[in-house]
C-alpha cells in the first residue's frame, strides 16, 4: 500500500526582527529540524506576508491586524528547510493590501513552493494546493477564522475567511470543495488558522469546527494561529490537531513546555494512521531540536493537552510522543488518477538571486512633502528631512502612525535600525515600545542605501495597555539601534500629540429593593444585570438576591449562602489568568446540574438543560469576566478597608491572623478563599463583599503584581498595604532577593487617600522597599527591633504556651503579646496583622489579647488523606516557592507525629540559592524528612549540598515523579510536596498520586484543609 510522511509544522514568521536575527545569529538556517528534513512533504504556517510593495493597512484602534511583512529574500529559510506547501490564510497577511498579496503568489509561484488560502478572488483563495508524496496525491486547504477584515470577495483579493461560529457556511463552503479534492488527491487536509492565542487552549468551537471538516470529508485538520503546541482530539477515527504553536518566531525565547514542535502525520489512501510529535526548541529567530530532559517535558505536556480529548500519547525513545489511530468509521473515494500524479517540489533557486535586488516602490521618494519637512537633523550617520504623524490628537488606545524621511551622504556597510517611539511628557507609557526596525518599515537596511537618496519610512506604534492610559501630550524621539552605533535620540521639532481620554461611564449601581432589607445581600437581580448587562434565561423570583458569587467550587461552602456560580470552562480560566500552562478541560457548565442543590443560580454563556425547575439562570458572555467586573463594581461602592497582603511567604496566615482579630470584635470581612491570589482572584473575591463588611482582605501573588498592564492593586485599590515576608522565588524574571522586593513593591501602587503601608525591618531590602512605600502610601507603619521602628519589637521568648512578645506601639504603653504557637514566621505574621488592626482603627490592647486566643483555620498548608492498595498516605501540599516559606513548611512538618513512618519530601522549583542551601540540611532534619525527591532546574544545586542518603530521584516531568511515588510510598508515611501552582505540571502531581492510590478519578477525592504557618 502506498504510505507517505507529511510534517506539519506551524507558523513560521520571515518577517520583522527575523530579518537581522537570520544575519546575526542564524545566518546558515534559522530553522533546524530533522523532522521536516526526514518527510516526504512539508507543509508549515506562513504567519506573515512575503512582498517588497504594499502600503500598511492602517489600523485606528488596538484590535488592529499583526503587522508582519517579511522581504522576498527571506523565503529562502524556506527553501533551505524544504517546505513545499505553506498555508497563507492568517490575521497578519492581508495588512499591507491585495496587492501584496499578489506578490507574495508571484514569488511562491516563481520559486516553486505551493500555497492556499489567499488569491486574487474567493474562489481561488479556496482551491487547495496539491502535491505528491510517496505515490499519493496530497491536497492542502487554508482557510482562516479570526479576521474578516481581510477576506477575499468575488472582485477583491484577501484570505479565504469563514467566520468560526457559522458552521452551517464552513458546511456549504467544503463539502463540495473536499468532493472534488478527493477526485484529485488520496489525501486532504484542511489548515484552519483559529485563535488559542489569547485563552492558551483550544475553544469548544474549534471542536465543533474540525468534527465537520471531518463530517465533510476531510482526513484531518491542521490547527494553527496559537503561540503553543494544543492536543490532538480524534473524531470517526481522524484527527484534529488543535494547534501545532510557534515553530519560527522573532520574539522572545520559549521557556515551558508548551514549546513548539513538528507533527508526523503518517498516511495511506485509508487516511492518517500514525501522528508523531516531534518537539522544537523555539528560540528567538530560530529553531533546534529539543532533546533530553527538556525534549521528554515537552511530549509529557503534549501528552496532557491531548489527554482533556481522550487521546493518548506514547513517549519514544528519540524523544518524541506517538499517538497511534484507529480505523475511520468512515471509507474515504479513492481519487480518480486519470489525471496523473501531481507534481513534486521543484525550487528555482535562480529567483531568490532577485530578490535582494528588489527595491520597494514605496521606499524612495523624489522630495519631502511640503506639510513634512523640517529643518535636517543628524542623527548618526543619518539625515532626518521630515516626519509627519497622523492622527494629530488621540482620543483613546489607537495606532500612532508615524512618516519620516531620511538621507544618507555617504554609503554605509552597517545596518542601522530606525527606533522611534512616542514619550509622554508628564506621565503614562510610550506609544511603540520595541519598535525599532529596518528603515522602510523593515524593507530596505541602509546597507543598500543610494547617497543622496530620499527614504520614506512609515510605522504604527502600537498603545499601551488600556489601563495605563492617562490624559496628557505625546512628543516623538527618534534613535537609532544595532551595529553598536552610540548615538543619542533627537527630538523633531513637531507639535506633540495631545490625548484627551473620554471619561468612562461609572456602572449602574441600583439600591437595595426593601423587599430583601438584608444588609448583608451583595447583589440584587436588578444590580447584576446593571452592572454585567445579560440576559435572564430563567429569572429569579421577587426579592432574589445573592451574598456570595463563587469562581469554582473550591469557595463553595466557605462563601455565606445564598451563593451564585459564575460557570466557566479552564479554558477561560487560563485566558483570565494569562496563563499557559496547560490544564485538563473542565467546564462549570457540565457540573452545573450536580451543584445546583447548593447554588441560587448561576451565570452561564450557555444555557444549561437539567438544572432544577426555576434556577435561576443569567445569560452573560463571559460568566468569569463578568464575576471580575462586580468585582471592582463592589469596590467602588465599598467605603471602608481593603487590605492587600504581598510577599513570598505568610500571606495566607497573616489574612487568617487578621480575620480573627476582626472576628474578636464582631467585625465581618470577606477574604480570599484557598490562596486564589491571581488577578482574577482578587477582583472575584470583591465580588462578594457585601456593603456591612468592615473590609476586605486581599491575597495578592507575584503574578498578580507584575503584569505589563501593571498590579492588580491600581485595580482593587487597597487603603491598607502589607509585606509579611520576602525571599527568593521560582520564577524565571526573579533572579536576586532585589527582584523580589523590586516586584513585590507594587502591592503599594494603587494604595487610595491616606492608605497605609506596613513593613517590618526583618525584610530583605527594608530601605528600598520604605522608599518605594513612602512615595505611594500617605502614612507608612514599620515595626521591628530598629530605633526609629513605629512599632519597636522589644522581646521575642518561647514559653511552654507558644511565644510571648513585647512591643511598644507609638504614643502607648508597652503591649504583650501570646501567640500560641512556636516560630519565627508565625511572629512576623502576628505584628504585621496587629499593625493592620491599629490601621484599621481598632483598639490595640484588645486586639493584643485577641492573639491568644487565635486558632488559625483557613487555606495554608492543604492536607490530603489518601487511602488505596491497602496504605494510609498523609500529604501536606503548599505553593510557596520562596526560602522562608520552605522554612515554615518544615517547621509545621516538625510538629507533626510520625509514629514511626517515614517522612518524606518533594520540592519543586524553590529557589532558596547561594548561601541559603547550606541552611537546609538542618531544618529537612528537624523535621524528620528521610527522603527528598525533587523536580526542575532550579533544584540541582540543591541537590548538590544535600547528603546522598536523603536524596530520591530527580524529575522532569510532574506524571514521572507521581508515578514514583505511587510505587515507593508505603502505610503510614507522610508526604510534603512543596512547589508552584502554575507553569509547570508541579501541580498536577496530587491528583495523579490520588488516581493511582485511589483508582478513581482525582477530582472524587476528598481534601481536607489546615492552615499552617505558611504562606501563598
Amino acid at each position: 500500500m502506498m504510505r507517505a510522511t507529511l510534517a506539519w509544522g506551524g507558523n513560521v514568521n520571515l518577517g520583522r526582527r527575523q530579518h537581522y536575527l537570520t544575519r546575526l545569529i542564524a545566518p546558515e538556517r534559522p530553522l533546524q529540524a530533522p523532522a521536516l528534513d526526514a518527510a516526504d512533504l512539508r507543509i508549515v504556517n506562513l504567519k506573515c506576508v512575503v512582498a517588497a510593495n504594499g502600503e500598511a493597512v492602517r489600523a485606528k484602534d488596538v484590535h488592529g491586524p499583526s503587522y508582519c511583512r517579511a522581504r522576498p529574500e527571506m523565503l529562502r529559510i524556506l527553501t533551505d528547510a524544504g517546505i513545499d506547501i505553506v498555508a497563507t490564510a492568517t490575521d497578519c497577511s492581508g495588512a499591507y493590501g491585495a496587492a501584496a498579496l499578489q506578490e507574495q503568489a508571484w514569488w511562491l509561484d516563481a520559486i516553486g513552493i505551493g500555497h492556499a488560502g489567499c488569491a486574487a478572488t474567493l474562489d481561488a483563495s479556496l482551491a487547495p494546493a496539491i502535491r505528491a508524496a510517496g505515490g499519493l496525491n496530497v491536497a492542502v486547504f487554508s482557510v482562516d477564522a479570526t479576521s474578516p477584515r481581510f477576506a477575499a470577495t468575488g472582485r477583491q483579493g484577501g484570505n479565504a475567511y469563514l467566520p468560526a461560529d457559522d458552521l452551517r457556511a464552513w458546511r456549504e463552503t467544503f463539502t463540495p470543495r473536499l468532493a472534488a479534492a478527493r477526485r484529485l488527491a488520496h489525501v486532504v487536509l484542511v489548515a484552519v488558522h483559529w485563535n488559542t492565542r489569547t485563552s492558551g487552549s483550544p475553544a469548544q468551537s474549534a471542536s465543533a469546527l474540525g468534527r465537520l471538516l471531518i463530517e465533510a470529508g476531510a482526513d484531518a485538520v491542521l490547527g494553527c494561529g496559537g503561540e503553543t503546541v494544543q492536543g490532538v482530539e480524534l473524531h470517526q477515527g481522524r484527527p484534529i490537531l488543535h494547534d501545532a504553536g510557534d515553530l519560527l518566531s522573532d520574539t522572545a525565547v520559549r521557556k515551558d513546555a508548551s514549546g513548539g514542535g513538528v507533527f508526523h502525520l503518517v498516511v495511506t489512501p485509508d487516511g492518517v494512521q500514525q501522528i508523531r510529535f516531534h518537539p522544537m526548541d523555539i528560540g528567538q529567530g530560530h529553531s533546534r531540536r529539543a532533546s533530553g530532559n527538556r525534549a521528554a517535558a515537552m511530549v509529557a505536556s503534549f501528552a496532557q493537552r491531548c489527554a482533556q480529548f481522550g487521546t493518548d500519547v506514547l513517549p519514544e525513545a528519540d524523544g518524541s510522543g506517538r499517538i497511534d489511530l484507529p480505523a475511520p468509521s468512515h471509507a474515504r473515494p479513492r481519487p480518480d488518477m486519470a489525471a496523473g500524479t501531481a507534481g513534486t517540489t521543484r525550487y528555482a533557486l535562480s529567483v531568490l538571486e532577485r530578490t535582494s535586488r528588489t527595491v520597494p516602490t514605496r521606499c524612495s521618494v523624489a522630495q519631502v512633502p511640503r506639510e513634512a519637512a523640517i529643518a535636517p537633523m543628524a542623527l548618526g550617520p543619518l539625515t532626518l528631512l521630515g516626519v509627519r504623524i497622523s492622527p494629530g490628537a488621540l482620543g483613546g488606545p489607537e495606532w500612532l502612525w508615524v512618516e519620516s524621511y531620511w538621507r544618507a551622504d555617504a554609503p554605509m556597510d552597517k545596518d542601522l535600525r530606525l527606533d522611534i517611539r512616542a514619550e509622554p511628557t508628564r506621565r503614562g507609557r510610550r506609544w511603540g515600545a520595541g519598535m525599532d526596525h529596518d528603515p522602510c518599515d523593515w524593507m530596505l537596511p541602509t546597507s543598500r542605501w543610494v547617497p543622496g537618496t530620499i527614504y520614506r519610512d512609515c510605522v504604527g506604534l502600537p498603545p499601551p495597555p488600556d489601563n495605563l492610559l492617562c490624559d496628557g501630550e505625546l512628543r516623538l524621539h527618534v534613535a537609532l539601534a544595532g551595529a553598536g552605533v552610540p548615538v543619542a535620540a533627537i527630538t523633531p521639532p513637531i507639535p506633540p500629540v495631545p490625548i484627551r481620554l473620554a471619561p468612562k461611564a461609572a456602572p449602574h449601581l441600583a439600591p437595595v429593593p426593601a423587599a430583601i432589607g438584608d444588609p448583608d445581600m451583595t447583589w440584587t437581580a436588578e444590580e447584576l444585570c446593571g452592572i454585567v448587562g445579560g440576559t435572564w434565561i430563567t429569572p429569579p423570583p421577587p426579592g432574589w438576591g445573592v451574598r456570595s458569587i463563587l469562581p469554582g467550587t473550591h469557595a463553595l461552602g466557605r462563601r455565606p449562602a445564598p451563593a451564585m456560580l459564575a460557570a466557566h470552562s479552564s479554558e477561560d480560566r487560563s485566558r483570565h489568568e494569562g496563563s499557559i500552562l496547560a490544564r485538563p478541560h473542565w467546564d462549570f457548565h457540565d457540573r452545573l446540574p450536580r451543584l445546583a442543590r447548593h447554588l441560587a443560580g448561576a451565570m452561564v454563556s450557555r444555557m444549561v438543560p437539567d438544572l432544577p425547575r426555576g434556577f435561576p439562570q443569567l445569560w452573560v458572555p463571559d460568566p468569569l469576566k463578568a464575576a471580575m467586573e462586580l468585582g471592582l463594581a463592589a469596590r467602588r461602592r465599598f467605603q471602608r478597608d481593603v487590605v492587600a497582603i504581598a510577599g513570598t511567604a505568610g500571606k495566607t496566615t497573616t489574612a487568617a491572623m487578621i480575620q480573627h482579630l476582626l472576628a474578636e470584635q464582631n467585625q465581618p470581612c470577606v477574604a480570599t478563599v484557598q490562596n486564589h491570589d491571581s488577578r482574577v482572584g482578587a477582583q472575584v473575591t470583591l465580588a462578594s463583599l457585601p456593603r456591612s463588611a468592615r473590609a476586605a482582605i486581599l491575597e495578592i501573588g507575584q503574578s498578580a503584581l507584575w503584569r505589563r498592564e501593571g498590579p492588580v492593586t491600581r485595580e482593587v485599590h487597597p487603603t491598607i498595604a502589607v509585606i509579611p515576608h520576602l525571599g527568593l522565588t521560582h520564577l524565571a524574571r526573579v533572579r536576586s532577593i532585589r527582584d523580589t522586593a523590586h516586584w513585590t513593591s507594587r502591592v503599594f501602587q494603587g494604595l487610595r487617600g491616606n492608605g497605609t503601608a506596613i513593613l517590618g525591618d526583618h525584610l530583605p531590602c527594608f530601605d528600598e522597599l520604605l522608599r518605594t512605600a513612602n512615595r505611594h502610601a500617605a502614612r507608612t507603619l514599620t515595626y521591628g527591633t530598629r530605633p526609629h521602628a513605629a512599632f519597636r519589637l522589644l522581646d521575642v521568648k518561647e514559653t511552654p504556651a507558644g511565644t510571648r512578645i513585647l512591643l511598644r506601639p507609638p504614643q502607648g504603653r508597652t503591649l504583650a503579646l501570646q501567640l500560641p504557637a512556636r516560630s519565627p514566621g508565625l511572629v512576623h505574621s502576628a505584628l504585621c496583622a496587629l499593625v493592620a488592626a491599629y490601621a484599621m482603627g481598632l483598639e490595640l490592647p484588645r486586639t493584643a489579647s485577641a492573639m491568644a486566643s487565635l486558632r488559625p483555620q483557613g487555606d495554608g498548608l492543604r492536607h490530603t488523606s489518601l487511602d488505596g492498595d491497602g496504605r494510609h498516605v498523609d500529604v501536606y501540599e503548599d505553593d510557596g516557592t520562596g526560602f522562608n516559606s520552605l522554612l515554615h513548611a518544615l517547621e509545621r512538618l516538625a510538629g507533626i507525629p510520625a509514629g514511626g513512618a517515614r517522612k518524606i519530601a518533594v520540592l519543586g522549583c524553590l529557589s532558596p540559592g547561594g548561601e541559603w542551601l547550606a541552611r537546609l540540611a538542618d531544618p529537612l532534619r528537624r523535621a524528620g524528612i528521610g527522603y527528598v525527591a525533587t523536580y526542575g532546574d532550579e533544584m540541582q544545586a540543591l541537590r548538590a549540598r544535600l547528603p546522598a542518603s536523603l536524596l530520591g530521584p530527580h524529575f522532569d516531568a510532574g506524571s514521572a515523579l507521581a508515578d514514583h511515588l505511587a510505587e515507593m510510598l508505603a502505610d503510614q508515611d507522610i508526604v510534603l510536596i512543596k512547589g508552584p501552582r502554575g507553569q509547570t505540571d508541579f501541580c498536577g502531581i496530587l491528583p495523579r498520586l490520588k488516581q493511582r492510590l485511589e483508582e478513581r478519578p482525582a477530582d472524587e477525592a476528598t481534601t481536607q484543609y489546615a492552615l499552617m504557618d505558611v504562606g501563598g
